[in-house]
């Protein structure tokens, strides 16, 4: 009893620090994004966020999915494949990386220096790689501790920005410097890990290696440009002013993703530990009931109150975002399913690729008819239409794969309740906030009604889950 406690302990701390190790990042970019939306002109804040979009596609094409496929193993195991790459593959790697900075350099010939941009692409892909090393060794706390001080002078550096006293190419050469001192620190980590955890007596299957990269690193790296093919795009293709626009009204929910992510994480536990044959039904529909408890809220709120969300947060100069926004989030009742669990809980992970290019091949040929259609709102309507198609898809093969119903997999009745009851109550609230108070008093209102109904709801969901399926 006492061990499994301690186990339970453990995968709860160990969520916790994921969960920062993420959070700082996530919030400089954040406070990045608002502040530069509101003093920068449309043209300027268009031209930074499009080196971001280009660099982290680009990156990702550079890491090869490392990042996620080193994660899966021990520590042990880990510390003997990094001892097993030789000097020929290290170089073949920096090689390819180099390939792709000059590609991004092209890119931003006119606005950045080539030896900048090529340097920042290389250094931030390794330290990419680096970091996930690092949790992979599960080296948390000091990933934490290294973000958050990465952060406040991630923040520093752009406020020197806005000040004046950084050049727009200036900016990008601290930013460099300062991601040289970050990959340099991971780089002495990773060594020191290596050396505590490696033990040539243990065995490892290369072959199984090799196949499980090219499954997870292919998922990983579609995963990802799936993210920003879209921004990416639009970022060659039109004006840096549209560019801003766009990029702004796509934008994900801020810290939603990983909490989500740390949910699936933990079903697929419960999943690995849960033999019995029911049991991917029944962790499938108790992690979408509590998810939903979450996302629901969340969904109606970012509906109803988005012309607040934009004006008040952003200005009156993205309001032309706000349809981009609403097609956009038309994808987060998904959110409240993580499609993939079983499908990876039973090592399917040719179905899950699969999924993940039709998924991408999908939104590109939807894209321009849309555009033609909608505007730059068609162009984000089709990464919508084509995950739902997918979402579709997971769900049919998941259902082949447990010999039952595709309904069974999903808490329908539940859903279609939540879904019904929060319209017509954030409607009728919006309605009357905006008939009484300043579009910011009707947002902070909004804010505080929704953190109230998302943890009201999950509280009350939590206790249902319990008395239906148990404590486990």
């Amino acid at each position: 009893m006492l061990s499994q406690k301690a186990k339970v302990n453990t995968f709860t701390g160990n969520t916790v620090w994921i969960f920062l190790t993420r959070f700082f990042p996530t919030l400089a970019n954040t406070l990045v994004l608002i502040f530069f939306s509101r003093q920068l002109d449309t043209d300027t804040y268009g031209a930074y966020q499009n080196f971001w979009v280009q660099l982290l596609l680009l990156s990702t094409l550079g890491a090869l999915g490392l990042q996620s496929f080193l994660f899966t193993y021990t520590p042990d195991v880990l510390a003997i494949i990094i001892k097993r790459f030789k000097a020929k593959q290290y170089i073949q790697l920096s090689v390819w990386v180099i390939l792709l900075g000059i590609v991004f350099a092209w890119l931003q010939a006119d606005k950045i220096s080539l030896s900048v941009s090529v340097a920042f692409l290389v250094v931030y892909s390794f330290t990419v790689i680096a970091e996930s090393i690092l949790l992979a060794f599960r080296y948390l706390k000091g990933i934490v501790v290294m973000n958050m001080l990465h952060m406040l002078v991630f923040l520093l550096i752009h406020y020197l920005f806005l000040t004046g006293i950084l050049s727009f190419n200036w900016l990008f050469v601290a930013l460099l410097l300062l991601y040289v001192l970050k990959l340099l620190v991971c780089a002495v980590w990773v060594n020191g890990n290596v050396k505590k955890h490696y033990q040539p007596v243990t065995e490892i299957e290369i072959k199984s290696i090799r196949n499980l990269w090219l499954h997870m690193g292919l998922y990983d790296v579609l995963q990802i440009v799936f993210k920003y093919v879209d921004k990416f795009i639009i970022s060659i293709l039109l004006a840096e002013s549209v560019s801003a626009i766009y990029y702004n009204g796509s934008q994900d929910v801020p810290f939603l993703p990983i909490l989500l992510g740390a949910v699936g994480g933990a079903a697929l536990m419960q999943l690995s530990a849960d033999k019995a044959e029911d049991a991917p039904v029944v962790v499938m529909n108790k992690t979408a009931r509590i998810l939903s408890a979450l996302v629901f809220p969340v969904f109606f709120f970012l509906v109803c109150f988005r012309y607040e969300l934009f004006t008040v947060i952003l200005t009156n100069r993205y309001e032309a975002s706000v349809p981009i926004f609403l097609m956009s989030i038309l994808v987060l009742p998904l959110r409240a399913y993580n499609f993939t669990v079983v499908l990876q809980n039973k090592h399917k992970g040719n179905l899950i690729n699969k999924g993940a290019l039709l998924d991408m091949v999908l939104a590109c040929v939807l894209m321009y008819p849309l555009y033609l259609l909608l505007d730059l709102p068609g162009v984000a309507l089709s990464f919508v239409v084509s995950t739902y198609l997918q979402a579709a898809y997971y769900l049919y093969h998941t259902s082949r794969v447990l010999d039952i119903k595709w309904h069974k997999l999903l808490p329908i009745t539940n859903w279609c309740t939540k879904l019904v009851i929060f319209a017509i109550v954030f409607i009728g609230i919006h309605y009357w906030l905006s008939t009484v108070f300043e579009p910011q008093i009707v947002l902070i209102w909004g804010v505080v009604f929704t953190i109230i109904t998302a943890l009201v709801t999950f509280v009350i969901e939590f206790k249902t889950v319990k008395r239906i399926y148990g404590n486990a």
